[in-house]
């Protein structure tokens, strides 16, 4: 008879669990207790036993391997990073990936509604359904890719303690302590059990700089190879050239220096060189040996669980975890770029020479008297068309005579005449070494406590009520941030346009600082003095809180006599209420974002609730009958109710047929949606100034059809092809953020395929076909300002007065671009598509040989495609990788496991693939067009030493395969080490004692 509810599992059975014939079960995916349920939705089971074998204290390592999954943050994600562990289904966002525990929502960590893994804890892992495709009919909003669901043991009896340890063969490094312990007891004659959980994890940090591959930041050299590279935010100050067309002195070629990137470079001593930009010898700050490769991370878990029979017909239960983990990241010190105003006429921190270049390049000057302001406007427009970076300078010359030099003028600021400005105001980089590395701090504190009842209302029905409530608070301390107020004040010094100028600060007030203001001397690497730096270092901090209370009731069991066939058609309904809340609170700095280091971030608020109902029914249509050997029908509905979106209504038809009763297809049809979170609502509106040329100003050169649109979106007919229009500096005011108008992201998700199970003995195997298309997905509008103006006036079929991209540009009324608004809105769309395959085989070979078992998962990626906005571009990501697609997202990839076992011995070999990538930019456009498939191999071994003492030892990448090095197109670390292991050989053992 068959039983158990999942399908093939990397570890377990097609039918995985051993149930007693008289039992009903619930399967991910469902909420309907039945005997003899078989799931119709693809579930892979990952069982307690993958964790032990794979040492995977962090979930998200082994949830990473699955083909199913494209990796989420983990322990190598420093930038980008936040300290969690997430996991994402489909590689469509773990956003839309639907997080829970014993079948209730986990707590999520922040405003975007994300489950940090770290909050689970991993010793009390009975096994995880993976169930891919749409399940907000069942579960509610965010159950777009499918649901992960942790499964705890709630029966334990005894007491279980772990002690483990890993770490890597090379250096020795990355060691990873775990301990725990489980303690569990059968109360009141075996009517209740309670279990109480432990434990402690310490993981170490690994620096980029301690692997050869991450040593140095690759860039492309341009040749199909690299070279060294990095930021050009340097130690000893980058001024870069944007006054160019200047006749300037000796290494200034009509202004710009002699090498290729036209910027000027300060050695140690105060003299001016140009920037070397070529070769591994160059001055580009290397940043990567001081970034984390494996963040440090130190975790606490307490969770205690517990169930009481009060009678026949009633047993509460109760869940409640705390958890607190730690993860540090660290990056390189802060790169500060911008214009800056300097004392430059006698500065003491630099030459005469030094000054004197610069104040060619850089001093302010006066501009010519003209006759005809309006013509001569006219005739340097071109010449500002040709490089906008010009409108970013105060100190620019007009070309009068159109020669294309930008004409001389007096200074404007030289008091003493000597042809050396008193101040200038340059574009600079400088790397902050003296005020340390970027370091943050991030700890989260979660708690969660679950409540409930249940119980059988008739020897058909039961039901199930609980309420939940849970909240984490995560402070976050950064540390190695620069005040860009009190950088700028340290720049200018006593005496600044007299011939009297000391090192010390013209404004000493210590501007919200530590101490007063001490001069910073910029002007070569090491030059910084310890007070300068104390003085610019500014402490940020915040602290969020995010909660979530969920109350739920759920009724289940079979309609009796009314039915299609001689089998019960099984039932169950109920009603869920979900509150939840975000408060981000910033220290000043941070707020306001007059910071360099880290990014600014305003405070943030916001809650929202959602009520629903939803029911569903499986409907046995025809069983025993030749070719049918079950034939059913699967239905839900859900119908909810959100504070900030509405109602959403979503729903689910599938079903089963058996054919025999080892062969059956199945399919399903769902309509999922997902709400949008408190970081998309409620998110303030930020300004940015991007860099964007008007199509209706002289600049964008209009032509008939476009001035007929700029005439139809308000734009003043004598105002269109004039300069004046164009904003002064070729920059919009570009507006971002949260969207309180937003409407949930609807999916229609498709799964069909077949199961077979022993049609071979002992083997079982299952093919499945999905899709997920995301329609009015939620994305920054537009794909940037200038793309918004492009398509606005001048794409015939997306543009135009009245539509959406013309809707988001605000003018004023003498036709100037006031603001573009780019917030979120519902405009993306994402479609992926693929084939699941699974299968295993277990067989006992012999009494003295023992038992053989293999496993396989394996995905076909078939289609990957997302579209920023309707009618816009198709970017296609299935088979590749890049600056747009992000993580590698192979074509085809598996895990494939083999396991031998006899009497006290367990060996286990596990091969994971990964297939071949492209880059997503297309070939010749970096250096690393693609990267090859690789493979990495793991092996444990499992010894039970006596009736007390279980060992595991083993390694993981046992054959020290390398990842690939990639150039300019790399996420971090000159790779994507989310993807492929970076670490090498590691080893890990793991002693298990029972009592």
């Amino acid at each position: 008879m068959l039983v158990a509810a999942v399908s093939i599992g990397i570890t377990s059975p097609t039918y995985a669990q051993d149930f007693d014939e008289d039992d009903e079960i619930v399967v991910t995916g469902s909420r309907i207790k039945k005997k003899d349920f078989i799931s119709n939705s693809p579930v892979a089971t990952v069982d307690a036993a993958q964790f032990e074998k794979t040492f995977s204290i962090n979930t998200e390592n082994l949830l990473n391997t699955l083909p199913q999954t494209v990796p989420g943050l983990d322990r190598t994600s420093n930038n980008p990073g936040n300290g969690s562990a997430t996991v994402d289904l489909r590689g469509i966002g773990s956003n839309r990936t639907l997080v829970l525990v014993n079948g209730t929502r986990q707590i999520p960590f922040g405003a975007a509604g994300v489950v940090d893994l770290n909050t689970i804890p991993t010793s009390l892992i009975q096994n995880v359904e993976v169930l891919t495709g749409g399940a907000s009919s069942v579960y509610g909003a965010d159950a777009v890719a499918g649901v992960v669901n942790f499964i705890l043991k709630d029966d334990f009896e005894g007491v279980e303690t772990n002690v483990g340890y890993a770490f890597n063969e090379q250096g020795g490094d990355g060691g990873l302590l775990n301990l725990d312990v489980t303690i569990g007891a059968n109360v009141d004659g075996g009517r209740g059990n309670v279990v109480l959980n432990a434990s402690y994890t310490d993981r170490e940090e690994v620096f980029q700089g301690d692997r050869d591959f991450s040593t140095f930041a690759q860039f492309d050299d341009g040749n199909g190879g690299f070279i060294n590279g990095g930021s050009s935010g340097s130690l000893g100050t980058t001024f870069f050239n944007f006054a160019r067309n200047i006749d300037g002195p000796t290494f200034f070629e009509n202004g710009v220096p002699s090498n290729s990137n036209g910027n000027s470079f300060f050695d140690q001593d105060g003299t001016i060189r140009p920037f070397v930009s070529t070769g591994n010898e160059n001055d580009f700050y290397n940043y990567a040996p001081v970034n984390f490769l494996q963040l440090p991370q130190e975790r606490y878990t307490i969770t205690a669980l517990g169930d009481y029979e009060v009678n026949d017909n009633l047993e509460v239960y109760g869940r409640g975890t705390f958890s607190q983990n730690r993860v540090d990241s660290q990056l390189a010190p802060t790169p500060i770029f911008g214009f800056n105003t300097i004392t430059l006429d006698g500065n003491p921190f630099i030459t005469d020479e030094s000054q004197r270049l610069i104040s060619q390049a850089f001093g302010d000057r006066v501009t010519r008297a003209l006759e005809n302001p309006d013509a001569a406007f006219n005739a340097i427009a071109p010449v500002m068309a040709d490089d906008p970076l010009l409108n970013l300078c105060t100190n620019c010359i007009l070309d009068t005579d159109g020669d294309g030099i930008l004409d001389a003028a007096p200074l404007s600021n030289d008091v003493d005449g000597d042809g050396i400005a008193d101040f200038a105001t340059v574009f600079l980089g400088r790397r902050l070494r003296e005020v340390g590395p970027r370091i943050t701090q991030d700890i989260n504190d979660s708690f969660q406590i679950t409540i409930g009842a249940r119980g059988d209302l008739s020897e058909t029905w039961s039901y199930d009520v609980f309420g939940q409530s849970g909240r984490t608070v995560r402070a976050l301390t950064q540390l190695g941030n620069v005040n860009r107020d009190r950088f700028q004040q340290a720049l200018r010094l006593q005496g600044e346009g007299t011939d009297n100028v000391v090192a010390a600060c013209s404004d000493t007030n210590s501007n919200g600082g530590t101490i007063d203001c001490a001069p910073l001397n910029i002007f070569g690497e090491g030059n910084i003095s310890e007070d300068a730096a104390a003085f610019i270092n500014t402490a940020v901090a915040s602290t969020a809180e995010f909660s979530q209370e969920v109350l739920q009731a759920n009724v289940t069991g079979d309609l009796g006599g009314l039915r299609v066939s001689e089998d019960p058609i099984g039932v169950a309904f109920g009603a869920e209420y979900i509150q939840v809340s975000s408060d981000f609170r910033p220290s000043q700095d941070l707020a306001a974002g007059t910071i360099a280091g880290f990014n600014g971030a305003p405070p943030l608020r916001g809650d929202y609730e959602v009520y629903s109902v939803y029911g569903e029914a499986s409907i046995p249509l025809l069983s025993g009958m030749p070719m049918i050997e079950r034939l059913t029908l699967d239905v839900a509905g859900r119908y909810s109710d959100y504070s900030t979106t509405g109602v959403a209504e979503t729903y689910k038809i599938g079903g089963e047929w058996a054919l025999t009763e080892n062969f059956r297809l199945r399919g399903n049809y769902n309509r999922a949606v997902r709400a949008p979170n408190i970081g998309e609502l409620f998110s303030p509106i930020a300004e940015g100034f991007p860099s964007a040329t008007d199509p209706c100003s002289a600049a964008g050169d209009p032509d008939a059809a476009v001035a007929a649109v700029c005439a139809a979106t308000g734009v003043p007919q004598t105002a269109i092809g004039s300069p004046g229009i164009n904003t002064i500096s070729s920059q919009v005011r570009a507006l971002s953020g949260g969207n309180p108008d937003l409407d949930v992201e609807k999916a229609d998700t498709i799964t069909f395929g077949f199961v077979a199970d022993n049609l071979v003995e002992g083997l079982a195997l299952s093919v499945d076909y999905y899709d997920i298309d995301i329609n009015d997905a939620i994305a920054a509008f537009g794909g940037g300002a200038q793309n918004v103006l492009n398509v606005c006036y001048t794409d015939p079929v997306n543009g135009g007065a009245g539509s959406q991209f013309c809707n988001v540009i605000n003018r004023q009324g003498g036709g100037l671009i006031e603001s573009i608004s780019l917030q979120s809105q519902n405009v993306a769309s994402t479609e992926v598509s693929g084939i699941d395959l699974a299968a295993q085989y277990s067989v006992p070979i012999s009494e003295s040989i023992g038992e053989v078992g293999l496993r396989y998962l394996g995905t076909v990626n078939l289609q990957n495609d997302f579209t920023p906005f309707s009618g816009g571009d198709v970017v296609t990501c299935d088979g590749e990788f890049g600056q747009t697609c992000g993580e590698p997202d192979p074509s085809y990839r598996h895990r494939f496991t083999s396991n031998w076992s006899k009497g006290k011995f367990d060996v286990q070999g596990v091969w994971r693939y990964l297939g071949a990538v492209d880059d997503d930019a297309g070939a010749g456009v970096f250096s690393t067009d693609s990267v090859g498939d690789r493979s990495y191999f793991d092996v444990s071994v499992g010894i039970d030493v006596n009736e007390t003492f279980d060992l595991t030892i083993g390694s993981n990448n046992i054959l020290d395969s390398e990842p690939p090095i990639i150039g300019d197109n790399a996420e971090q670390a000159n790779t994507y080490p989310a993807s492929y292991d970076v670490f090498g050989r590691s080893f890990f053992a793991n002693l298990k004692a029972k009592f």
